[in-house]
């Protein structure tokens, strides 16, 4: 017989990534419907210095079967931890799509030359993603609760963490060399998750779990005292 996930995974699961569309789908909406606004660009020196490198777009594309793998090591992990990083991540993202409609950023492509897979993909990519919703990096944001959310856990092994602190790493670098993000947007999304990580110990959703629990517990103490009676 197959063991079912519990209810609690599949609910902070399925409520990240809603939340990752509706930031990034939703803000889109929002400014399609907004006065137009001049889009800032934070692209610096530094930036300019990166070289489009098109074989990177692995690891780009490659981040999102990561963040579906790290975030079901963190839900199965425990219930209180899968529901106080996923309140810290839908906070974020919460938080991402505010940034993206009061603080809209874009940068400037480079034109992509030759044939074959990796043009191919970047051209693609350029194509599905407009270069929007910039400030801060999902994609970094993505990886770094996939690393962060597992720090402490005993359950997941100190193996699986350096895999997982590595990949955030490559991806970090994947969205600047693929030209989909500026320098700034990754500090910027690491110190948004960690506020949020911050501000879900403060608030401690997990208490919820303690409460769904009182009724049943209440109900079954009281049935023992009449059969004790």
């Amino acid at each position: 017989m197959k063991k079912k996930l519990p209810a609690v995974v599949v609910l902070c699961f399925a409520a990240a990534a809603a939340f990752q569309l509706l930031s990034y789908f939703g803000a889109r909406a929002l400014l399609a419907v907004l006065p137009e606004r001049v889009p800032f660009d934070m692209t610096t020196v530094l930036d300019r210095m990166i070289p489009l490198s098109p074989p990177w777009i692995l690891v780009y594309f490659g981040a999102y079967a990561s963040w579906i793998a790290g975030l079901f090591l963190i839900l199965t992990a425990g219930r209180a931890r899968a529901v106080r990083v996923t309140f810290a991540y839908m906070l974020a993202l919460a938080v991402c799509g505010i940034c993206f409609v009061l603080l809209p950023c874009t940068l400037v492509r480079p034109e992509i030359e030759g044939r074959g897979f990796f043009p191919e993909a970047m051209r693609f990519l350029y194509q599905a993603d407009s270069p929007t919703n910039l400030f801060p990096s999902i994609h970094v944001l993505a990886s770094w609760f996939c690393f962060r959310g597992m720090t402490g856990c005993p359950k997941i092994s100190r193996a699986v963490k350096t895999v997982f602190f590595v990949l955030f790493v490559l991806v970090s670098l994947s969205t600047l060399f693929v030209k989909q993000h500026v320098i700034a947007d990754i500090p910027s999304a690491v110190f948004l998750g960690e506020a949020c990580f911050l501000a879900s110990r403060l608030v401690r959703p997990e208490r919820i779990l303690h409460r769904s629990r009182q009724p049943a517990s209440f109900i079954s103490s009281a049935s023992e005292g009449k059969q004790t009676s």
